[in-house]
């Protein structure tokens, strides 16, 4: 499955379009694998794909499961130039010793916290201080479940830094993909990366 992606995304930049960056879920059970770092490093070489715009993202819950083990091959995956996205942040019982010990680009923060922004103070005082902490650590924030015109605003008047949802795009598939990506890349030739 890993590899079909790494393909399509090859294929896209064949195509015309600007690179994008794909994620992809990892279970426990793969992190666990002995063969597991080969594993990327194969798919990376057979596929072409730029290994920096390859994401393996990881639940808070694995995080916790796996921490002897887990900062080895995180920092593996690192020098292999692959990017560390953790899951669900906020749900479960991550310690915070742990995003300091683990080299982590992204923090996604679960829809727990932003399917009531901007009306619930609870979460956007919580979805606020993920934010702040993480830019303090160099990590950078996406915010899940996005559905309405005013949680995207609080989240970009919050400085976060990436947004995931239907109030953006549904999922499709790869064929009707191809085409909102061409369109959206050439709507927003100056602004790609924005949070819109």
């Amino acid at each position: 499955m890993t590899y079909q992606i790494n393909m399509k995304q090859v294929q896209w930049q064949q195509q015309g379009l600007s690179a994008i960056n794909i994620s992809v879920n990892l279970s426990a059970l793969q992190l666990h694998q002995e063969t597991f770092i080969e594993s990327i490093e194969k798919i990376i070489s057979s596929s072409g794909i730029q290994p920096g715009k390859l994401t393996i993202e990881i639940i808070e819950s694995t995080l916790m499961e796996q921490r002897d083990m887990l900062p080895a091959k995180l920092h593996a995956l690192r020098s292999l130039g692959v990017n560390i996205s953790i899951d669900d942040f906020g749900t479960g019982y991550s310690s915070l010793v742990l995003l300091k010990r683990l080299p982590i680009n992204h923090l996604k923060i679960d829809r727990e916290f932003t399917k009531q922004l901007p009306t619930n103070y609870r979460d956007a005082a919580i979805t606020r201080s993920i934010i702040m902490m993480a830019h303090e650590l160099g990590i950078s924030v996406i915010a899940e479940g996005i559905e309405q015109k005013d949680q995207l605003k609080f989240l970009v008047d919050a400085n976060c830094d990436l947004a995931q949802g239907y109030y953006l795009a549904k999922p499709m598939p790869s064929k009707e993909f191809t085409l909102w990506l061409s369109h959206y890349q050439q709507q927003n030739k100056n602004n790609i990366h924005s949070i819109r």
